[in-house]
């Protein structure tokens, strides 16, 4: 099954911004948009399940995302982590998010890519194809001694790994030049749009 992450929030332009961002994170993902401005809520028996992470926003319409997660999450062993994303930058709302059971609360006032990247790492499992199977290390004598250091040779199929997840890497850019394009691209966030 491919990793599904949901984003459900009132404004288009936050979902799109925030998928972006999710490709940039896990380009493995199937990122999916829920906007319950035109939808409303979803009906009871909704399959939250069939996700893996869903990011949602307190502010949903004229609704109330901290009720919504209460509301659904009861008593669901099988409900997905939810990282909370919201314009309101209120220390109560996010004590009350945490204690719901939220895996994060991030402001949109303030919010920074690598803060977004941490808090989904946090929550999903790296993409398996970067996590090649190792063998355990051998015994101390089967290994090379370079100065107290043991080395061990990676097997052919894991080197080949390594080689074609490096080939795929995106090229490389300056941690300023990457925080310039995200205050523009977030800045969006800041205010929902009129």
């Amino acid at each position: 099954m491919s990793l599904r992450i949901l984003i459900v929030d009132a404004y288009e332009a936050h979902r799109k911004v925030m998928v972006g961002f999710i490709n940039h994170i896990r380009p493995d993902a199937d990122v999916r948009q829920f906007d319950p401005s035109i939808a409303g809520r979803p009906h009871a028996g909704f399959d939250w399940s069939g996700y893996q992470l869903i990011v949602m926003d307190t502010r949903l319409a004229k609704e109330d995302g901290l009720q919504w997660f209460q509301d659904y999450s009861a008593d669901k062993e099988d409900f997905p982590p939810l990282i909370f994303l919201s314009s309101q930058n209120d220390v109560d709302v996010a004590v009350k998010a945490m204690k719901l059971g939220a895996c994060d609360f991030l402001s949109k006032k303030n919010i920074r890519q690598d803060r977004l990247k941490q808090a989904i790492l946090d929550v999903l499992p790296p993409p398996a194809d970067l996590m090649p199977d190792l063998k355990p290390l051998p015994d101390r004598n089967d290994t090379l001694d370079y100065g107290r250091s043991d080395t061990q040779v990676l097997p052919d199929s894991v080197r080949d790994k390594v080689a074609a997840a490096k080939a795929n890497q995106v090229e490389e850019v300056d941690d300023d030049e990457m925080e310039h394009y995200w205050a523009e691209q977030t800045q969006i966030l800041h205010e929902p749009p009129a």
